[in-house]
């Protein structure tokens, strides 16, 4: 088993079990009593409960509006997450079954999150390429 050795934290909601190994930090949160159980369980398994406070986290940069965010469906059948960065081209990112399950049925998480989630790294890059050739643009006049 890949988990043999390791701390697991376990959960059973109704009559499903599940598990997922603990981080080194979680697992000082839990034995010093700084967290609280419930606390842990959002953070290890909100995601897959569908649990509002779990998508909290993600946020996207403040210059792009929720017009240029979308969810299509891919030809595959999968859904997938979408961003027009206008002239930059435009990005995507195939949803995970638990956060199209958070979207479309729990209704706990936005689009706007799912993006930040899934596709923050490239708008980061993205953003920061453009920063970099308007700086250079601004130096070279």
């Amino acid at each position: 088993n890949e988990n043999f050795g390791k701390y697991m934290f376990f959960a059973q909601v109704d009559k499903k079990n599940m598990s997922c190994p603990a981080s080194y930090k979680d697992l000082d949160a839990y034995f010093d009593k700084v967290e609280s159980k419930a606390s842990l369980v959002v953070k290890n398994f909100g995601e897959r409960l569908h649990l509002q406070e779990a998508y909290e986290k993600y946020h996207l940069p403040e210059n792009i509006s929720s017009r240029q965010i979308d969810l299509k469906r891919r030809g595959d059948g999968n859904w997938a997450v979408c961003v027009d960065m206008g002239e930059k081209g435009k990005l995507n990112a195939k949803l995970e079954y638990d956060d199209g399950y958070s979207f479309f049925k729990a209704k706990s998480v936005t689009k706007e999150q799912l993006a930040a989630k899934y596709l923050s790294d490239d708008i980061a890059k993205i953003m920061n390429n453009q920063n970099k050739v308007g700086k250079t643009a601004k130096m070279s006049v």
